[in-house]
């Protein structure tokens, strides 16, 4: 036999060896699929699992770029003491080692003795669940990045899942840096087929992204993910940039919160819009919940309508007003308080306005009498006329505020069955009769201060991916609701009620401001009404070019004050003059040479340091005499003199005049303890000054 004989037979026994294994593995292949595909199929089916998962959510942001909302994952840690990779050399070589460092986390973590593990019983728990052959063993819940990233390096798990045994799942928990700040408004994705609320919901898919999708395997009685190359890996979703301003939604919630606490209210709300543009600003929700605290649980100001008493007497007067029918200055006869339409007797809050007042008094001093005769006598014939006005003004119609869960406004007309044409009118006209949200009451007030243009008030201003604007949201249209004229002496009636009216208990020293007081007993519908009430007030500020509206409204004050002037009003005071404070547009630019240093240094004691830099700002002339580091300073005619302010070891320093930095500065380090309510300068302290006292001594110091 040749050589090349013997070559071709050697390939032609290998070419029919390997031909006959493809026979026999396509025959098997076959076996398997007709006889026992549906069965491994079946199998295959019980033991994997494809799981959806969320993508990473879009933040939520203030006006200025402020964290509001956002998306912190969280780790749990699973061992699985079987894995394939771990021998049982491994395991016991790294088993003591391993139990020593959970041993020693738990106790540096968590504050809970009962959370804490000893080496020894970490120890036991690892070797039973291996010699069981369990195969998912928790470790830790909720771990951040940091926390994994040491866990991580520990003996054994830094060799990774199928070495190591260690398994890590993530999730993004939602979390609100500024706490209950907006809370309700923010919203909340719940997930577990629970409803969400607030802008969570309303740009949820915006939010959301696109889910993922990773194959998991059971182990046991476990579901264990599959390799990560095999995941369609989620898309994050986008952010929003909202309308709000922290710092004004900081000062309208601890307003609305005092308000609550001095009248023991149920809940309340208070909304702050820019009159222009139709942003809300801020916008705060309380309410008390089972422990009597409160807190940001429903949205009071977009879903709780009510009748609005009488903060709708605006919208009667600008009815009256825009019918040509009447004049702010023809005289209504409120006759002592009380008149009455058929069986039904109408009473005002006062009956200290008597006989016959004009009609800018009626509105100043809210007399319902003097509403109600002048309604029924222009449109008594053709109360469908007033309501076409009240149409006009779009006071039938939602706001369409991006937040689910806003109700119709409620009017009543001539065509319902309860209407009654003795009653209802002038009924209607003081605010009853029909139902509206504090939003959009507010909503109208801010048409009003916007000189009759109604601008849709929104929340969200852009949506946001990867740092570009993808959608924008604005008020580049308004719709005028009545004419210029009518609002200007709308503006100036509201005006007077806080100059001599129902509001003239919340006259500022700072700056001017308009708005009507409103009281309205709560409706029980059929039943009546309950002897509990809802206190309003809505406004706008300043007087010229108004720039903020905003609505407090407070629902069942309890004790003897219960009207809107004082439960309400003060609120809204508070919120204005302190936003006015801190919005730098609204205070023009000193000029050079300004005097405000001198005027002011007259009666306040202070820090040298801060009075000469104040005066180089100013470029006001200064003549420093100080022989410590405070100073009580005088002016002359052409300077500011700083004169030394004597202080004595051991003897209470006289802090009256000063800024509450100041003054807890001054007294802590002469040894006392402060105690301080109110806010602006010190006008009373407790120990009184040049007063001897033990170190450690407490002294209250009130401000206001």
């Amino acid at each position: 036999m040749t050589i090349k004989q013997e070559i071709l037979i050697r390939l032609y026994v290998a070419f029919s060896c390997m031909l006959l294994l493809a026979i026999i593995i396509l025959g098997k292949a076959f076996y398997i699929q007709t006889a026992k595909g549906d069965d491994l199929l079946e199998q295959a089916a019980r033991n994997s699992r494809p799981k959806v998962f969320d993508a990473e959510r879009g933040n939520i942001y203030s006006s200025d770029g402020r964290l509001l909302a956002t998306s912190i994952p969280k780790f749990d840690v699973y061992f699985d003491p079987n894995a394939q990779g771990i021998s049982t050399e491994d395991f016991n070589e790294h088993i003591d080692a391993l139990s020593e460092k959970i041993s020693t986390f738990t106790k540096t973590r968590f504050a809970d003795p009962t959370l804490h593990y000893s080496k020894a019983g970490m120890k036991r728990k690892l070797q039973n669940a291996r010699k069981n052959y369990k195969r998912y063993i928790s470790i830790f819940k909720n771990m951040d990045f940091q926390e994994v990233k040491e866990i991580k390096q520990w003996p054994l798990f830094k060799r990774g899942q199928n070495k190591g045994g260690l398994i890590i799942t993530k999730e993004h928990k939602r979390t609100w840096p500024w706490g209950e700040l907006a809370r309700r408004t923010l919203g909340s994705d719940r997930g577990n087929g629970i409803q969400a609320v607030g802008l969570e919901a309303s740009f949820n898919k915006e939010l959301a992204g696109l889910k993922g999708l990773c194959i998991e395997r059971r182990v046991g009685e476990s579901w264990l993910p599959l390799d990560k190359k095999d995941n369609i890996e989620p898309v994050n979703g986008a952010d929003i940039s909202t309308t709000i301003d922290v710092d004004f939604q900081q000062i309208t919630q601890q307003a609305l919160l005092e308000g609550l606490i001095n009248h023991k209210a149920d809940h309340g709300c208070a909304v702050v819009m820019e009159v222009a543009s139709g942003k809300i600003k801020a916008i705060a929700n309380l309410g008390l919940n089972k422990k009597q605290k409160y807190i940001e649980a429903y949205n009071y100001a977009v879903g709780e309508n009510a009748e609005p008493g009488s903060t709708f007497k605006v919208a009667t007067m600008a009815a009256l007003l825009e019918s040509h029918k009447v004049d702010i200055n023809d005289k209504v006869v409120v006759d002592h308080g009380a008149h009455q339409f058929c069986r039904e007797k109408m009473k005002d809050a006062s009956t200290k306005f008597r006989g016959t007042i004009t009609l800018e008094e009626v509105f100043s001093v809210s007399s319902n009498v003097g509403f109600a005769k002048t309604v029924v006598k222009h449109f008594g014939n053709k109360p469908a006329n007033f309501i076409n006005y009240l149409h006009d003004f779009l006071l039938d119609e939602k706001t369409g505020i991006s937040i689910v869960g806003e109700p119709q406004p409620v009017i009543m007309n001539t065509e319902d069955k309860a209407w009654n044409d003795c009653v209802t009118l002038p009924w209607l006209s003081v605010g009853y009769s029909l139902s509206l949200t504090p939003l959009q009451r507010l909503t109208f007030y801010n048409a009003i201060a916007n000189d009759g243009k109604h601008v849709k008030p929104y929340l969200v201003e852009r949506v946001i991916k990867v740092g570009e604007t993808i959608k924008s949201y604005s008020n580049n249209s308004t719709q005028r609701i009545c004419s210029e004229q009518t609002a200007k002496q709308l503006q100036n009636l509201m005006v007077k009620v806080v100059e001599k009216g129902t509001a003239k208990n919340i006259q500022s020293d700072f700056l001017n401001y308009g708005g009507k007081t409103g009281t309205s007993k709560i409706s029980k519908g059929r039943q009546g009404y309950e002897n509990e009430y809802q206190a309003s007030f809505i406004g706008f500020f300043p007087k010229e070019n108004p720039k903020y509206s905003c609505a407090v409204v407070i629902t069942k004050p309890q004790g003897e004050e219960y009207y809107g002037n004082a439960v309400a009003a003060p609120v809204f005071k508070r919120i204005a003059e302190q936003i006015h404070a801190i919005d730098q547009p609204l205070h023009p630019i000193l000029k050079e040479n300004s005097n405000m240093i001198l005027v002011d240094a007259q009666t306040k004691k202070g820090a040298v340091e801060d009075y000469l830099m104040l005066s180089a700002y100013f470029e006001n002339p200064v003549a420093d005499h100080s022989k410590n580091e405070w100073t009580q300073p005088k002016t002359t005619t052409d300077k500011l003199l700083l004169n030394t302010y004597e202080l004595k070891e051991k003897m209470t320093p006289d802090v009256k005049g000063m800024g509450l930095k100041d003054a807890i500065y001054l007294l802590e380090n002469h040894g006392l303890k402060v105690i301080f309510t109110g806010r602006g300068k010190v006008q009373k302290q407790s120990i009184k000054p040049g007063m001897q006292f033990k170190n450690g001594a407490i002294i209250r110091i009130e401000l206001s």
